[in-house]
């Protein structure tokens, strides 16, 4: 389950986190609505409020998850959310593994009662819980294998946090181009995104934002006459506490501090190049701050490579005198190098011009990455990810209309081809607000005038 499926350049893990998620905050609202028993209506408010507790608890587990992105098995094994709790009261598998299937127990059993149209939206209901059902128990059988490769040095972190205050550690994520399984054909550039860090911090303040949000709807439904201030104040004691505050970590984001290694200790047969512009040389994380490092392998070094499969990892190690010292490892990433083919694919072609307009992109030249953006296009002219590339190189290159409308034109074809999606691709809406500010900013409007 940590190489399945892929969907908008998230890791799998990201994504079958997402599909739990809204199945249990589905779960929370079919379970919240569903009629009680004559003889538990005294008691009705109670019920609805510890269901509503109980799904929040999951939502936030799985989110903390995504944001981490810890493989999806880990997290129904001990790494989610108040690891001082056995993992079967941490928050991912209540959510998933308590209230899920009772909701879709109780939901199954109103099947009789639909009618006409409503029969849709109960159908969709169950196809959306069961799956995120299935997930959650498939994700709770992992083989020993599978969870021991999918955990790495990070899920060994959580485990042990649980017996006294986590170590300081930078954590690394590490992804090839956007994925953390990637079939290329030789000629393909390969960029490596390394997201550096300080993941307890970060998962810290989440949590205490997420205990600040609580408060705030708990004065809510006191305000609103929902539950008392007795019964708001008892919800809040039964938390579990908060993570201590965790302190900030200063490391060195330079080419000489990172290594990349294969498991078969054997070396690359490229050597990945940081990109410019580089990572700042010297850089604060914090519960917010985090930092990516892009290093690349040029489309001309992986043109002559056999056919081979190489599982790699990245490595930083830091000896800076005044800073965190140590060394910390990254994920793992398969990266899967096909025999050359005479004639390649349109799905092939298209994969390999994207790639390519990254690259391009990542080294600045603009040029070469629109000629491969609108190589893409031509193979399939609605690619919301050549679209928003050719806004990002558009915007980098000072065109910020043009950006604004390659940006509105990914919009377009994103929502054609997800009607159902909740969330837009990752940094689209911002890129739309950024580029309007900076039209803004160079050609102010009239006053009165609506804005671009």
């Amino acid at each position: 389950m940590t190489q399945g499926i892929v969907a908008l350049r998230q890791p799998s893990g990201a994504v079958y986190c997402a599909i739990t998620l809204v199945a249990i905050a589905l779960a929370g609202f079919v379970a919240a609505r569903m009629p009680l028993p004559p003889r538990m209506h005294a008691a009705s408010l109670a019920v609805r409020v510890a269901v509503v507790a109980l799904m929040l608890y999951g939502v936030v587990a799985f989110a903390l998850g995504m944001r981490s992105r810890i493989d999806y098995p880990v997290l129904l094994h001990g790494a989610s959310l108040w690891q001082r709790l056995p993992n079967w009261l941490q928050g991912a598998f209540v959510g998933s593994l308590i209230l899920l299937p009772v909701s879709l127990a109780l939901h199954l059993g109103t099947a009789w009662k639909v009618r006409g149209l409503q029969w849709r939206i109960w159908s969709l209901q169950t196809v959306v819980m069961s799956a995120g059902f299935a997930i959650a128990a498939a994700g709770l059988h992992a083989s020993p294998e599978l969870l021991s490769a999918s955990s790495g040095p990070r899920a060994a972190s959580h485990s042990s946090s649980r017996a006294g205050p986590p170590r300081l550690q930078p954590e690394l994520d590490l992804a090839v181009n956007g994925v953390q399984h990637l079939k290329v054909l030789p000629g393909t550039p390969l960029i490596f995104t390394l997201l550096v860090r300080n993941g307890d911090a970060e998962r810290a303040a989440f949590a205490r934002q997420a205990h600040e949000h609580g408060k705030q709807e708990l004065d809510h439904m006191v305000s609103s006459g929902a539950i008392s201030r007795e019964e708001a104040d008892r919800a809040l004691a039964s938390e579990p506490p908060l993570p201590p505050a965790v302190p900030d970590m200063t490391v060195t984001i330079t080419a000489s501090a990172f290594s990349f290694a294969t498991d078969s200790q054997g070396s690359l047969p490229w050597q990945p190049v940081l990109a410019v512009p580089a990572a700042p040389a010297s850089a604060l994380l914090d519960g917010t701050r985090t930092v990516t490092a892009l290093f690349v392998v040029a489309p001309e070094k992986t043109a002559s490579t056999a056919a081979s499969n190489f599982k790699v990892h990245a490595q930083l190690d830091n000896q800076v005198p005044g800073q965190w010292q140590g060394r910390a490892e990254s994920n793992r990433v398969t990266i899967e190098v096909e025999p050359p083919v005479a004639t390649p694919s349109d799905a092939e072609r298209r994969n390999q011009q994207i790639d390519l307009a990254w690259y391009y992109l990542v080294d600045r030249d603009f040029e070469h990455a629109l000629a491969a953006e609108q190589a893409t296009l031509d193979l399939d002219s609605g690619s919301v990810d050549a679209l928003t590339l050719r806004g990002n190189t558009l915007e980098l290159k000072g065109d910020y209309r043009g950006a604004l409308d390659a940006y509105l034109q990914a919009l377009k074809q994103f929502e054609t081809r997800h009607p159902a999606a909740d969330l837009l691709p990752a940094g689209l809406d911002e890129s739309l607000m950024r580029v309007r500010a900076r039209i803004d900013q160079t050609n102010p409007a009239p006053a009165g005038a609506p804005h671009s």
